[in-house]
């Protein structure tokens, strides 16, 4: 087993979802030797403390976004100040004598998620790469941006109105930037239900119009997005 510091990925849900439903995709992360954290956003989605407590969902209004948004960045920035902490990487299980580096670390997201994303690498230069996964942008980000690598991956086309953000928040995106449109894909294409459903032969059933998780094969959806999300972490 290797010694050496395990680069650091950092995920972000979506809004009112499980981090447990994006597993397969930071399975396979880890499984290439990167530590991966998904963060459960507290009052944004249902949390279990260590000592017992549970915090529930929260809802959140319109007039909030900005809020919850700036929130949940700063969730990812606090994870990652745990991480830098040696005696809490200590005693991080199954991680043994292996550290951490967090120095420079990669984020992504799912919708929300990557939404935060964008705002979390406003907040801390340590995160060096990132990636929206079908999420808009919100808010003063779309004119802050960032010039550190970043990969935009949608489902939604450019007639969709949630595009729109995408467009304004481009031109700020000056550092390696690219777009990667899965043409087929809807906005629950990206976790992990569709494809549990489709190895039970059940996704006909529960989704027979394909408008929950698209017309695309989703194990399809995960052969694309895996090696990107590591094409761009090697830029980092």
């Amino acid at each position: 087993m290797a010694t050496g510091p395990l680069p650091v990925i950092s995920f972000s849900l979506g809004g009112g979802t499980f981090r447990e439903s994006h597993t397969i995709a930071l399975g396979n992360l880890a499984s290439e030797g990167y530590f991966c954290v998904s963060i459960g956003h507290t009052y944004d989605t249902d949390v279990d403390f260590p000592d017992g407590e549970v915090v529930y969902r929260m809802m959140w209004t319109d007039d909030e976004e900005d809020i919850m948004l700036r929130v949940r960045a700063q969730d990812a920035v606090f994870a990652l100040q745990l991480l830098a902490d040696a005696a809490f990487a200590g005693r991080i299980p199954g991680l043994g004598p292996q550290s951490l580096q967090t120095s420079r670390v990669g984020m992504f997201g799912h919708s929300m998620g990557g939404t935060t994303t964008l705002e979390a690498m406003q907040l801390d230069t340590r995160i060096v790469g990132g990636v929206n996964i079908d999420g808009n942008f919100e808010g003063p980000q779309m004119t802050i941006g960032t010039d550190r690598p970043f990969l935009v991956v949608t489902a939604m086309d450019d007639q969709d109105p949630g595009y729109m953000s995408i467009e304004k928040t481009w031109l700020r995106l000056t550092g390696w930037k690219t777009e990667l449109h899965i043409a087929g894909a809807a906005y629950m294409s990206f976790c992990d239900d569709a494809t549990c459903y489709q190895m039970l032969n059940a996704i006909d059933a529960i989704d027979p119009n394909k408008k929950r998780f698209g017309t695309i094969d989703p194990l399809r959806v995960m052969d694309i997005q895996s090696p990107c999300l590591k094409a761009l972490l090697i830029l980092y």
